[in-house]
C-alpha cells in the first residue's frame, strides 16, 4: 500500500517580538521542520519578518494534531536546547578569547572609569555606564553628573550589573589558574 501523507492543515500564526527574534536567531527558513517532543510537528511554509515590523507571521503545515498551546509558547520549548547551546557557546568564545588574551590586561570594560582597578561589584549609573560600587556611591554623596562624560545624571538609581560580574568572575578564575601554572599574568614591558 502506498504511503499516505495526512493533511491537519495549515495556518498563519502572529508572532510576538520575541519568539520572531528567536526564529531569526535560530536561523528558520521557509521548509524547515519543526520538531516538538521528539517528533515532526510543523512544516514552516512561510516565515515573515520585515524589517519594519516588530513581530512575524509564520505559516505553518502541521504534520500531526495540532496542540492547544499558543505556538509562541510551544517555540521556546522547541527551540530550548537551541538556546542553551548558544548561551553555552557564548560562554566558550568567552573563554577562548580570554586564553588568547592570557598574557595581555585585562578587557577594557572590566575596568572601573574612576579606580582604574578591574571591578568586583560592578553596578550600572543612569549614564548606561558600569561603576565599581563603593566608587560610584562615594561619588554621587557629592555630585549630580556622570564622572566619565559630566553629564547631567536623571537619577543616582544604581543597578547591579549581573553580566559582567560573571565575566570578571570568569576572567579571574582564568587568571588564577594561569598563575597557579607559573603562566605569566603580565605582557613583559619591552
Amino acid at each position: 500500500l502506498p504511503c499516505q501523507k495526512r493533511e491537519y492543515g495549515n495556518q498563519w500564526v502572529d508572532l510576538s517580538e520575541s519568539t520572531s527574534h528567536l526564529l531569526l536567531i535560530v536561523g528558520v527558513r521557509d521548509g524547515d521542520i519543526l520538531n516538538f517532543e521528539g517528533r515532526p510537528y510543523a512544516k514552516v511554509e512561510s516565515f515573515v519578518n520585515p524589517e519594519t515590523s516588530i513581530s512575524g507571521r509564520l505559516k505553518v503545515s502541521y504534520l500531526r494534531t495540532p496542540v492547544q498551546t499558543p505556538f509562541d509558547e510551544l517555540c521556546t520549548v522547541m527551540f530550548r536546547d537551541h538556546i542553551e547551546r548558544i548561551k553555552y557557546e557564548s560562554k566558550i568564545r568567552f573563554v577562548c578569547e580570554s586564553l588568547a588574551n592570557q598574557g595581555k590586561e585585562p578587557p577594557h570594560e572590566f575596568i572601573c572609569p574612576i579606580t582604574m582597578e578591574v571591578m568586583i561589584d560592578p553596578v550600572l549609573a543612569s549614564d548606561k555606564l558600569s561603576y565599581e560600587r563603593h566608587a560610584i556611591d562615594r561619588w554621587l554623596k557629592s555630585h549630580c553628573r556622570s564622572p566619565l562624560t559630566n553629564c547631567p545624571l536623571p537619577n543616582k538609581h544604581l543597578r547591579a550589573n549581573d553580566p559582567l560580574r560573571s565575566n570578571i568572575a570568569s576572567w579571574t578564575e582564568l587568571r588564577l589558574c594561569f598563575m597557579a601554572a607559573g603562566e605569566p599574568t603580565k605582557s613583559p614591558n619591552p
